[in-house]
C-alpha cells in the first residue's frame, strides 16, 4: 500500500489511537528503572548521581510516526500501518543527559545489566545498541541509543514493548536540540546554508562534549 495514501494515514491513525496508552505505560516503566538504576548507590557515587539526570520521555506523535515512515530506507519494511510499530524503534523513547562521556557510559553499562530493562528478543544487538558517539553521523550527531523492552498489561495479559534511551552529555543534548530536531529530521526542509553551518558548529566544542 502506498504510505502516502490518505487511506493508510487513517489506517494507521486509528490503530495508534488504540495503541498509545500501551507505549505510555511503557514510558513509565523505563523511566522508573532508569530512575532507580540511576539513584543505586551500588553503581553510582552521590557526586556522579549530581551529573547524571533522567529527562522526560516522549510518545512521537502520528503525524511524526508516518513521516518518518516515508524515508526510503523503508521501502522494503513497512506495507502495512501496523509495520510502522515494528520498524521504527523510536516510537517511544526517553533520555538521560550527563556531564561527561565518562557518565554516559556507566549509564550505558548499568543498563545493558539491568535485570529489569531487558534486550528486545527481536531486534538484533548490533540494532539494539547504537554508538553515535564513536562514530557520529554525517550530521555530527552524538549519542548513545539502546533499545529495551518491557512488559506491559494488555487486556488481561502482558506483551513485551520496546522502547529506545538516549543517553548523551549535556552539550552533546544543547546541539542536539538545537540542530538535529529542526535541521535533520527528513521531514523538515531547510537551506543548505543552515545545515553545512550546523556540521561545523558540532566539531567546535568536541573536547568539551566529550567526543574526543
Amino acid at each position: 500500500m502506498d504510505r502516502l495514501n490518505p487511506a493508510f494515514a487513517k489506517d494507521f491513525e486509528a490503530l495508534y489511537a488504540d495503541s498509545r496508552y500501551l507505549y505510555e505505560m511503557a514510558l513509565d516503566r523505563v523511566t522508573d528503572a532508569l530512575r532507580a538504576i540511576t539513584r543505586d548507590r551500588n553503581r553510582f557515587t552521590v557526586a556522579q548521581q549530581r551529573r547524571i539526570r533522567v529527562e522526560p520521555g516522549r510518545v512521537k506523535e502520528a503525524n511524526r510516526l508516518l513521516a518518518k515512515a516515508q524515508n526510503p530506507k523503508y521501502d522494503s519494511r513497512i506495507g502495512r500501518p501496523e509495520d510502522i510499530f515494528d520498524v521504527i524503534t523510536d516510537v517511544a523513547g526517553t533520555r538521560v543527559t550527563c556531564n561527561t562521556t565518562e557518565d554516559v557510559r556507566a549509564v550505558e553499562r548499568a543498563i545493558i545489566s539491568s535485570q529489569t530493562l531487558l534486550h528486545p528478543r527481536t531486534v538484533p544487538e548490533d540494532k539494539a545498541r547504537e554508538d553515535y558517539i564513536s562514530s557520529p553521523k554525517p550530521s555530527g550527531y552524538r549519542a548513545v541509543h539502546l533499545l529495551v523492552e518491557v512488559a506491559v498489561p494488555q487486556g488481561g495479559e502482558f506483551c513485551q514493548v520496546s522502547r529506545e534511551i538516549q543517553i548523551r552529555t549535556l552539550l552533546q543534548h544543547a546541539w542536539g536540540e538545537l540542530t538535529h530536531e529542526d535541521t535533520f529530521k527528513p521531514e523538515v526542509k531547510v537551506p543548505p546554508l543552515v545545515t553545512a553551518l550546523s556540521k561545523r558548529l558540532v566539531r567546535w566544542p568536541r573536547r568539551f562534549a566529550g567526543a574526543d
